[in-house]
């Protein structure tokens, strides 16, 4: 049977699941971001660790944003693409925050958070200071089409 001669309303008893088509997008989707070197799991996992369980690094980020208190980065799942639409675009909100508490950070010259900041770890967010914004936005539009 071709598409053209298939019935304009089918039932949903005769709808198939598309649970596989979510595996294989979410599976090309890492696989790809991998490949390509922008790895955007990395840099949305090293943004959360980087407040993570860290006081004096939380305090540090809200006085950096001076007036407005901006919120903390999400959790990010590595292994669930397709539901990390939350992490995504709050990534994108906060990151001109990020973007100030670097500077910050940096005119201070405080050696342990610029120390986790070149270790393993922060290593996705420092690079990521001027590629992964559109990265990120374009993502979480692809994201929401699917959830």
């Amino acid at each position: 049977m071709s598409i053209s001669n298939m019935p304009a309303n089918l039932s949903s008893s005769n709808r198939t699941s598309g649970g596989g088509c979510t595996y294989t997008y979410q599976e090309c989707f890492r696989h790809g971001s991998e490949k390509s070197g922008l790895a955007l799991g990395e840099f949305l996992r090293d943004l959360y660790t980087l407040f993570k369980k860290a006081p004096a690094r939380k305090d540090d980020y809200f006085n950096a944003a001076g007036e407005s208190t901006p919120k903390l980065p999400l959790k990010f799942c590595g292994h669930r693409w397709l539901e990390n639409v939350p992490a995504a675009e709050r990534a994108l909100e906060i990151w001109p925050f990020v973007l100030l508490y670097s500077k910050a950070v940096r005119k201070r010259g405080k050696r342990a958070i610029l120390q986790e900041l070149s270790n393993h770890r922060g290593k996705g967010v420092r690079s990521a200071f001027h590629s992964q914004a559109a990265l990120v936005h374009f993502s979480s539009q692809h994201f929401k089409a699917f959830s």
